[in-house]
């Protein structure tokens, strides 16, 4: 496992609780953001069911104070699931750290098909008209096409629209589905309009395309 995403890891699970199991949540049953509904398979809950048959404390408490035992079991499900398996450290290395990781999260909490989707939809929509590249099919898979096009974006545009689609996302369930509402806020959490500026976004890319367009001159 990389630097790069055992910092995306620490970040997103400060987003995701511990163990809850709210009715009202899709999910249902959910640890860590891991919702048994959807990974029933995980191996972490087999710790879950034995912590269930003790009778000391509450059951949230008792999950919650076995961090240190699921741990391990959670960073090896979201590296597998959402980091590999979508090619972010290739991410990483074509766009920038701070991206690889927004997609991540946004994975983690929507899945990762959408995830890419948006990614695409968003260096679709920040190409100048296939100026800068090619369009992209959103088919919600990372391939070498979404990389070349990647390396070749502008960082911080891709970023922001990557988060308005997300922001929409959430907008478009709470119209369909009012009840979700009382997740919004904390949904929100995870949009943001302006890349981290602690993090390195601008990508060589950037750079060059944003003295190009001070210039006001076609691409090369």
């Amino acid at each position: 496992m990389t630097p790069i995403f055992n910092q995306a890891f620490e970040h997103t699970m400060g987003h995701e609780g511990g163990y809850v199991n709210d009715p009202d949540d899709r999910g249902g049953e959910t640890y860590r953001g891991i919702a048994r509904k959807f990974w029933a398979n995980w191996a972490g809950w087999a710790v879950v069911d034995q912590l269930k048959a003790q009778s000391t404390g509450s059951l949230a408490q008792r999950i919650n104070q076995a961090k240190t035992q699921l741990d391990p079991h959670v960073r090896a499900f979201y590296h597998d699931n959402f980091w590999k398996s979508i090619k972010l450290d290739e991410v990483a290395a074509n766009g920038s750290p701070a991206l690889a990781q927004k997609i991540f999260d946004t994975a983690v909490n929507v899945g990762t098909k959408p995830a890419i989707q948006w990614l695409q939809r968003a260096l679709n929509l920040c190409n100048r008209n296939e100026q800068d590249y090619s369009n992209l099919d959103d088919d919600g898979k990372i391939g070498t096409k979404t990389l070349e096009a990647l390396a070749k974006a502008r960082i911080n545009s891709i970023y922001i629209t990557f988060n308005l689609l997300q922001g929409e996302h959430y907008m478009n369930i709470c119209r369909n589905n009012p009840v979700q509402k009382k997740f919004f806020n904390g949904w929100l959490n995870r949009v943001s309009l302006s890349p981290p500026v602690t993090s390195p976004t601008t990508s060589v890319a950037d750079a060059r395309n944003m003295a190009r367009d001070h210039r006001n001159e076609p691409n090369e």
